[in-house]
């Protein structure tokens, strides 16, 4: 191995310098923060690397195992920084400038603590937000169409939840904190019932297994009722929108392994209640019509293990928890954003969908325009 490592190391240390001569010093400023990170990063990989090919303890044939490691995890690191931070700097273009003026936008508006994200159309498949880079991901082309824009909103929820929690973030953790030991605690109370009961082995196995699932389940849905609390309907319309395109059972269940995403039942039950919450209950209810509709039309039904999975009462506590920790926390609620704010287009996009689905697509390229380019907002609903 240590032929080996005399010759791969180097290598490795010349493809982050190469990585490090891709940050350029011309970049605008919203991508500065990113640039110095990945630089700092960078940096931080090459010193690891020079230490395993020069320190005289690495030598000892008895610590290559260890040698071994701290190499993969350069190179692990390294593929991170090439393939996501990096590359988001490489390829800087108006249509990225314009993507992180329009969630700069709706980080003003709805007085978002945390720094806005940089935004990266690279994501291969979906949204999603690298919270140790802060690079939002998104589809290529997504700045062209709006309707699943308000998913924006969850993933800028991710941040609420990155350590060190910032002081006027602490009532979110704190509101998280308590959903999460509502739902594990109801998550012993069933297993202690069940052992009193000598119940089915295979009941007691689910709720096992839904144990280990409750701390990612309880992030998501705080995050999709923060998307609730700051775009509104549309967020609710949008995860439908997702779920139609998309084969799997709204009532999937993890019975084999642990996920990190609840059911999108389970998504939809909190939505619909944190509609309701704001007093959208005519919206909620057009909602939820339309959810059984796409229910009934892929024939699913769900099993008889759902139920204690996604406990009801659970799912219906951590709305009121998870709002007064956002209302404690500042964050303006949809209810309160100007007329002229992006969640009033996203929301205005998917009733001009409902009302004209025929004359959507072109209408909705006019308000791409208008919106990311100019920001304003059509009014021709």
């Amino acid at each position: 191995m240590r032929v080996y490592f005399a010759g791969a190391i180097p290598q490795l240390i010349s493809r982050a310098e190469a990585l490090e001569l891709k940050i350029r010093s011309d970049l605008p400023a919203d991508y500065l923060a990113l640039a110095a990170l990945s630089r700092d990063t960078l940096v931080e990989i090459r010193h690891r690397l020079d230490t395993l090919l020069t320190d005289p303890r690495y030598t000892d044939p008895n610590v290559q195992a260890e040698r071994l490691r701290s190499f993969r995890r350069c190179r692990k690191m390294l593929t991170q920084m090439e393939s996501r931070a990096i590359a988001t700097l490489d390829r800087v273009k108006t249509e990225d400038r314009e993507l992180n003026a329009f969630v700069r936008r709706i980080v003003g508006e709805i007085n978002h603590p945390p720094l806005p994200p940089v935004v990266s159309p690279l994501s291969q498949m979906y949204f999603s937000l690298d919270t140790a880079l802060n690079i939002l991901f998104v589809p290529l082309v997504e700045n062209r169409f709006l309707l699943h824009l308000p998913d924006v909103y969850h993933e800028l929820a991710h941040q609420c939840f990155v350590e060190p929690i910032s002081p006027r973030l602490r009532p979110v953790a704190q509101a998280l904190q308590t959903s999460l030991s509502a739902w594990l605690e109801h998550c012993y109370d069933e297993r202690q019932r069940l052992k009193r009961s000598r119940g089915p082995r295979a009941r007691q196995t689910n709720i096992e297994l839904s144990q280990r699932c409750v701390p990612g389940w309880v992030v998501e849905l705080h995050c999709d009722l923060f998307a609730v609390f700051t775009v509104g309907p549309a967020y609710a319309w949008s995860h439908l929108h997702l779920s139609a395109l998309h084969s799997d059972s709204p009532y999937a269940l993890p019975l084999l392994e642990a996920t990190t995403h609840p059911s999108d039942e389970a998504r939809m039950r909190v939505i619909l209640g944190g509609l309701r919450a704001l007093q959208f209950d005519g919206e909620a209810m057009d909602v939820e019509r339309r959810w059984e509709e796409l229910k009934s039309a892929g024939g699913f039904v769900a099993a008889p293990e759902y139920p204690a999975f996604y406990p009801a009462t659970v799912l219906d506590e951590i709305v009121g928890t998870a709002f007064a920790g956002f209302q404690a926390a500042g964050i303006r609620s949809y209810r309160d954003t100007p007329t002229n704010s992006v969640a009033r287009v996203l929301n205005q996009a998917w009733m001009r969908f409902w009302s004209a689905p025929a004359d959507f697509v072109d209408w909705e390229q006019r308000a791409v325009q208008s919106l990311l380019r100019s920001g304003g907002m059509l009014n021709d609903v």
